[in-house]
């Protein structure tokens, strides 16, 4: 019996995923993110096509097409799933030596992120932001879908699965925030 029909061709394409997307990883030092897995088109802003194991360097916009899904993993082991008809951005993810600081902006569309917890003692700032609100989070896992209704009116839903993300509105003139657990 061959040993490699132990495994099913779905197990070799995981470790292929996983291998490649490690490589990657490893030769590129500008990056902000290394697209896991995706399904469907995905492109940049010039319009060009993303593949797996893609590197995504800060500035970088995601559109996902109908009938297509993304799944980005940041440098710091953080995992974006992106939804169908959804443009993201990679605003800046920067390490300096003091503080962490990761930026990120949802368009429009369906994202849901599973933020890994700090691994240093340096201080962490991991903030996603929307056309209605900047959502500071705090190691924790969440949903957030914006987008605009028949009228032109803009709809925002956010849920969080575990732990806590604080939600400031961008059009609130105290500049009040909430903290959603």
């Amino acid at each position: 019996m061959n040993k490699l029909s132990l495994f099913s061709n779905k197990t070799l394409s995981r470790f292929y995923l996983l291998l490649m997307v490690t490589v990657s990883r490893i030769y590129a030092s500008d990056f902000c993110a290394t697209v896991a897995w995706l399904e469907g088109e995905i492109t940049d802003r010039s319009g060009n096509f993303i593949k797996t194991g893609d590197n995504l360097s800060p500035g970088s916009v995601v559109n996902v097409g109908t009938k297509s899904r993304a799944k980005l993993l940041l440098k710091d082991d953080s995992i974006i799933d992106l939804g169908p008809i959804s443009q993201f951005k990679l605003t800046s993810c920067a390490q300096p030596a003091q503080q962490e600081n990761i930026e990120l902006e949802l368009e429009f569309g369906i994202l849901r992120a599973n933020v890994q917890k700090a691994k240093s003692q340096k201080p962490r700032e991991f903030k996603l932001k929307t056309p209605t609100s900047v959502l500071g989070v705090r190691g924790t896992e969440f949903f957030v879908r914006w987008q605009k209704d028949e009228n032109q009116l803009s709809e925002e839903q956010i849920s969080v699965l575990e732990g806590s993300v604080e939600v400031r509105s961008l059009f609130d003139k105290a500049n009040r925030s909430e903290e959603h657990t």
